[in-house]
């Protein structure tokens, strides 16, 4: 069994070239997240020195079949984002007017002024909401979960704002006025208490520039950027300890290898198979109920408890924070291992689409393109496989939602 599980990683190692595809979108990040998060800690365990959060309650058949269905969902979704004609998806450049410009970079100025005042009013100050945010403790508070769609929407908005302004002039008003949407943007990044916001933010700034370079470029500028989030990463997580243990833990306590806390996947898939094998399947109940996650329980009082948090009681026996199960996850905890290849499907198809965009960005020099690539990119190479359906709703839903009205915004015209 050990041998044909290395066999099966080792293959999808090689596969995207045998394929010969394109790195340089979602599928990239797919990539190198499938190997850190997936591959490594594979080696690691036939070599007798992966340690998981969730090693006590772990059996043998845990692991190996959580190997296995990674293996497998690595190797359907790379085949199911290839096209499937070979017909290119050809769509006009974007047009920017100086009024969308305006009403784009008001409102990430405006929704960062929503957020962070309800923010500050619902945790009672504003130390209090950065300790909160850091230390990463569950709260039932609906309001504070419903205001992240202002985060979302400033953040997006900024970010198709300085792509924006460099194709158009601009009085000295507007720019200033751009600057500080930049600012904002910026600003809740570091305060989102945890590290995707940040690197996703600056990602997104450096996109267009990332993805014109020559190979060897983007690969120095790979490993120049995996330093400065791992030097980040470490204070971030040192903080959040240290909130979270309510002082009791000195820097020299925090071991370097918790800088890379939350990388490592396959271990949440392989406590989704446990959690299945005791609990039952649910049959799809995570996805239904992601989908009313947004509303507020004072309007939904009977609202299911995130499976990120049930995970997190399976495990733990408290509900204090979650343990996502991740895309593979849950598709594993509904149906079992069909529902690992369905999903598999629809995410290759997902990132058969940033493709699409990305193609158009090129052949178009399409700054808007290059905005919206900025902002899925990790999405769909990352964070969906990381947080799922059950927990991604909101967090690359509303994303999503602000791109394709950021983009049709942007184009407006006076009357």
């Amino acid at each position: 069994m050990a041998f044909i599980v290395m066999i099966l990683g080792i293959l999808n190692l090689f596969l995207p070239f045998i394929l010969r595809i394109n790195l340089m979108n979602a599928y990239g990040v797919w990539y190198l997240y499938y190997f850190f998060g997936a591959f490594i800690p594979c080696v690691l365990y036939f070599m007798g020195s992966l340690k998981t959060s969730f090693d006590f309650i772990l059996d043998l058949d845990s692991y190996y079949y959580g190997f296995i269905c990674i293996f497998i969902a690595f190797t359907i979704s790379t085949f199911f984002c290839l096209p499937f004609r070979k017909k290119r998806i050809h769509k006009e450049k974007i047009k920017i007017t100086t009024l969308g410009l305006d009403i784009i970079s008001i409102a990430s100025i405006f929704f960062f002024l929503i957020y962070f005042s309800v923010s500050i009013w619902a945790y009672g100050g504003f130390l209090n909401f950065i300790e909160s945010s850091y230390s990463r403790v569950r709260t039932n508070n609906s309001i504070v979960n419903f205001v992240s769609i202002f985060m979302w929407g400033s953040v997006v908005f900024s970010i198709i704002s300085y792509y924006a302004m460099k194709e158009i002039s601009l009085s000295k008003r507007l720019k200033f006025q751009i600057y500080i949407a930049i600012l904002c943007g910026l600003i809740i990044s570091l305060m989102a208490g945890g590290r995707a916001v940040l690197a996703f933010y600056l990602f997104a700034l450096l996109t267009k520039y990332i993805l014109t370079q020559k190979k060897y470029k983007v690969f120095l500028i790979g490993i120049a950027t995996s330093l400065v989030f791992f030097i980040a990463s470490y204070f971030i997580i040192y903080y959040r300890f240290y909130v979270q243990s309510q002082g009791n833990i000195a820097i020299d306590d925090l071991d370097s290898t918790e800088a890379l806390n939350g990388l490592v996947f396959v271990d949440h898939i392989m406590l989704s198979i446990k959690y299945a094998s005791i609990k039952g399947f649910d049959y799809g109940a995570v996805y239904l109920n992601s989908f009313i996650s947004f509303l507020p329980r004072g309007i939904f009082e009977d609202k299911a408890t995130a499976l990120a948090f049930q995970m997190r009681g399976f495990a733990f026996g408290d509900e204090t924070a979650g343990v996502p199960p991740g895309l593979f996850g849950e598709a594993y905890i509904a149906i079992g291992i069909w529902g690992v290849i369905l999903i598999s499907i629809i995410y290759g198809r997902f990132l058969y689409v940033t493709t699409v965009i990305y193609n158009n960005a090129i052949e178009n020099n399409c700054n808007i393109r290059f905005a919206i690539l900025g902002i899925i990119i990790p999405l769909f190479g990352f964070l969906l496989v990381r947080i799922g359906i059950d927990l991604g709703f909101l967090r690359i839903g509303m994303p999503l939602f602000f791109c394709w009205l950021g983009s049709k915004i942007i184009s407006l015209k006076y009357r």
